[in-house]
């Protein structure tokens, strides 16, 4: 069975077992990232995960958080300013690393 990958203009159809397109690897990241100005939340924000963070810390906010595929997050720098000071951030992508540092200089 093959699916639409977008309006159909001209773009490949794929099967519908295909995975998304958007693990194609990191070239498929550092261009989508350059494109978006704005950072970007997959999940929640740390408003909505606040209660989840403390219980995953056992409250202690000194522990050791990493981060992976943080693209451009804002979820660790709330973090930060919540009191988190141990927090590493990765990611295959070189383009949201540079941004969350550029976003960061000053903290």
């Amino acid at each position: 069975m093959a699916v639409s990958t977008g309006s159909n203009n001209g773009q490949e159809k794929r099967k519908a077992e295909d995975p998304p397109p958007y693990g194609s690897g990191v070239e498929y990241w550092n261009k989508r990232y350059k494109a978006e100005t704005a950072p970007f939340e997959w999940l929640e924000g740390f408003k909505e995960l606040e209660h989840l963070l403390k219980e995953a810390c056992s409250g202690n906010l000194e522990a050791n958080i990493l981060h992976v595929g943080c693209g451009t997050s804002l979820l660790p720098e709330q973090m930060f300013d919540a009191g988190y000071k141990s927090i590493t951030n990765i990611d295959n992508s070189e383009v949201c690393i540079q941004k969350m540092a550029d976003r960061n200089k000053d903290k």
